[in-house]
């Protein structure tokens, strides 16, 4: 027969091995508790800044105000024909896709519930994680003046208010670069590695805003 004091040695011994377990329990089920409403307030604009990017205001320099109104607008055209070119290779060219649904998806992955509306949340939260998202632009735009490498790019600003909070936290940006960066015409030639880095550019972005959530305490 044991002794007392071996028994209460094992007993100790099989408490701290469940413990560990028992707080990874409550820390999966404090996650799954979550519930998350996105708020897409604005959906941004598809751009490519390529002229735009190489300003020097020669025409300011030489031509004062008129002058520099007429390159910037000369350079704009040029922009706009470039997204004209690659649009017709993205149908999906809205800058909230694949965003979205890799925003939603690495909320389920944690047992999360995510929903997406198209409106303003009302004064407070409710009883669910609000996030206020307003998307500036995506496209592709140039990384490099030097080399004149381009890359697909995405830029937001959101607000997460905690349940039941009237008062939000503080604005933020997030903004996510391409890591493959090309010279404009390697992107033309290649519409099908533009397009899927494109979309990974957004899908990175998604995972970006969930993980705000996620790991929020």
């Amino acid at each position: 027969m044991m002794k007392s004091k071996q028994i209460w040695t094992l007993a100790l011994a099989a408490l701290m091995l469940a413990l560990p377990t028992a707080n990874v329990a409550l820390a999966d089920d404090a996650t799954a508790a979550k519930q998350v409403v996105l708020h897409l307030e604005e959906p941004g604009k598809f751009e490519v800044l390529h002229s735009r990017a190489q300003s020097t205001n020669t025409g300011a320099a030489f031509f004062g105000l008129i002058g520099a109104g007429i390159e910037e607008s000369h350079r704009h055209g040029k922009d706009e024909e470039r997204e004209e070119a690659i649009l017709v290779h993205i149908p999906d060219d809205a800058c909230h896709n694949h965003l979205v649904e890799s925003f939603t998806l690495r909320l389920e992955e944690k047992g999360i519930s995510a929903t997406v509306v198209y409106e303003k949340p009302g004064k407070n939260a409710g009883d669910a994680y609000a996030i206020r998202l307003k998307i500036d632009a995506c496209g592709f735009r140039m990384v490099d003046t030097t080399d004149e490498d381009m890359a697909a790019y995405i830029v937001a600003q959101y607000r997460i208010y905690k349940p039941g909070e009237k008062i939000s936290g503080k604005l933020e940006e997030v903004t996510m670069i391409g890591r493959d960066h090309r010279q404009w015409e390697a992107f033309l030639e290649d519409f099908e590695g533009a397009v899927e880095e494109f979309r990974t550019v957004k899908r990175r972005a998604g995972v970006r805003l969930a993980n705000k959530i996620i790991y929020m305490k």
